[in-house]
Parts: structure tokens; C-alpha cells; sequence
């Protein structure tokens, strides 16, 4: 906030929370606001830190002390709350993967695909034409494939976000991110390997200072680097949502019959294509917590 020297930090007393049992105070849940005197780079983890550098290590005579984001108020302004717990039994935490609001993922199949190449093949009898990994190959050549199940990693992130907040410029960007593929690192996944599919807001209430509850949602599609293909000389190396198709050939593959020589026109992947469908983007424009917009996008006002 402009004006302010320091850092600024105010208990919130309708957000303290005590716990006891028959052995007294078992864990206190202080909440605070924090006002930060600009904006940083990683404004949450500096809120935590102006959170745990001013205020008590200890409470009640209890010493465990954790401290995690609950509210985003803007992006000098949070919410910080710190519990103190007896024998560390919180039920929060200080790392980044515990400061979100809820996460919620799925993992499970949905329709199919079709694949044209194996991981593996055996052949019986072993004298049988070698397709090299090709699968359904008919009798003038066309490689028919098969069908499989389609797996899919999905997760979604849910935050609470101040009014203030929500701005048009703010949901563009939104918008501007909807299907496109993680251009830097994102929660543990490097580029390419994260496409975020949408998000759904509301206002928790009815009055305009109400927070709205933002739904944030991400699929997974693992990078390769470098794998082998049955059948095809090239290491191939290629993002998680960028496509892969093969061009093929005509071998002649000398096969024993009955003890004659016969010859088999056999199709063999010629070329592969690996094709970028999917446009990259910097979440960071999301503003969702522990991720920074990058300078690259600072200095461009460009996220693509």
C-alpha cells in the first residue's frame, strides 16, 4: 500500500480460535491482517513471514507455531493465520501446498483413444512378418490400430478471493489462460505439462463486500524426453499436450512358408510429427497462491 514504511500487521479478534481438553489448552488459531508496504514477487510468503516475525513464538505456554494463508485480500492485503498447537498437532501448514483453501483431484478414464504402435509385440509363429510394434495391419496395408481406454489426471484449486479483486482486467486474464499449457514450472510440473481447463467463480454472500469463491481447474499430461518407439530409429521427445502422428513405408520383408521364401509388403513408421496444438501461458496471471507472474511477462505485459 503506498505510503506505509514497513510492513503492517493487525490481530483480527473474531478470528481467534482457543481449544482445550481435561489437560488445559490444547491449540490457539490467531488470525491477522497483513498490509504489506509494496508489492513483491511472492507477496504470500512475505505476508507469512511478516506474520511470524511479529508475533509471539509462543501462546499460552504452547510453542508449536504454524502460519498459512486463508484470504486474499489484493495483492499487498492478507489474511494469515497462525496456530499454535500442543505436541505439533496442527491442522494446518506452513508449506505451500498447505496454504490453499481446498484441492481436489481426479483420476479416472473417459471415452477412448486409438493408438497405432505397441510398447511390445510377440509373435506367433515366431516367422510371422515383423510390423514392428504397428497394430491391425490389413492385408493392403492399412494400419487400422486399436482402441483404449483415454486416462486422465485432473485437479482443481479453491480460494477465497476479496471483491476487490475480481476486476475486469483480472478476468480476462482468466480468460486468456483458458486451455493453454503451463509456459513456466507449476506445482511441481515442468513446462508443458499442465493445461489449465477453466474456472468457476461466485460470491459466497449477497452483500458486494462478500468474497467470492474461485474453483480453479488444471489436467496432466506427463513430458517425454527422448523415448523409444517400436519400430522407429528416433528417439522422440515431446511435451504432454503436443501431438504425435507417423507418416509410413512399404518394406519388403522376406517370410518361410512351408519351407519357401515369401515376400511381404509391411508397413514400417517412416516419420513422426510431433505438433504443438496447445498455446503456452504464465499462470501466474491467475493469482493464484505460491505462483509468481514472471518477469519476462512483467517487462512485456505478455503471459503468452
Amino acid at each position: 500500500m503506498a505510503g506505509l514504511m514497513n510492513n503492517e500487521i493487525s490481530m483480527l479478534f473474531q478470528g481467534k480460535e482457543v481449544q482445550y481438553d481435561d489437560n488445559g489448552c490444547t491449540s490457539v488459531r490467531v488470525t491477522w491482517l497483513v498490509t504489506l508496504a509494496e508489492e513483491k514477487d511472492d507477496p504470500e510468503t512475505e505476508a507469512v513471514k511478516a506474520v511470524l516475525d511479529g508475533t509471539p513464538d509462543t501462546w499460552n505456554g504452547i510453542e508449536n507455531r504454524t502460519a498459512r494463508t486463508i484470504e486474499i485480500l489484493s495483492l499487498t492485503e492478507f489474511k494469515v493465520e497462525v496456530e499454535y498447537s500442543r505436541d505439533g498437532d496442527s491442522g494446518g501448514g506452513s508449506s505451500s501446498e498447505e496454504d490453499k483453501s481446498s484441492i481436489a483431484f481426479e483420476i479416472g478414464g473417459n471415452g477412448t483413444q486409438k493408438i497405432f504402435i505397441s510398447q511390445s509385440t510377440k509373435r506367433y509363429p515366431e516367422t510371422a512378418p515383423d510390423y514392428k510394434g504397428l497394430i491391425n495391419v490389413q492385408e493392403d496395408g492399412t494400419v487400422s490400430g486399436v482402441e483404449i481406454p483415454a486416462s486422465y489426471f485432473r485437479f482443481s484449486e479453491t480460494y477465497r478471493i476479496a471483491p476487490s479483486s475480481i476486476t475486469t482486467q483480472y478476468t480476462r486474464n482468466i480468460g486468456r489462460c483458458y486451455m493453454r499449457v503451463n509456459k513456466y514450472p507449476f506445482r511441481g510440473y515442468l513446462p508443458g505439462e499442465v493445461r489449465f481447463i477453466g474456472c468457476t467463480g461466485q460470491r459466497t454472500g449477497t452483500s458486494s463486500s462478500d468474497m467470492y469463491q474461485m474453483t480453479f481447474n488444471f489436467e496432466v499430461s506427463e513430458n517425454y524426453k527422448e523415448e523409444v518407439i517400436q519400430g522407429f530409429d528416433q528417439k522422440i521427445s515431446k511435451n504432454g499436450f503436443d501431438y504425435i502422428w507417423f507418416t509410413y513405408r512399404d518394406d519388403k520383408v522376406p517370410v518361410q512358408e512351408d519351407g519357401k521364401e515369401k515376400i511381404y509388403r509391411v508397413k514400417r513408421a517412416k516419420a513422426a510429427y510431433v505438433e504443438q496444438i496447445s498455446k503456452y501461458a504464465d499462470f501466474g496471471i491467475l493469482r493464484i497462491p505460491g505462483v509468481n507472474v514472471s518477469k519476462e511477462t512483467k517487462a512485456t505485459g505478455n503471459p503468452g
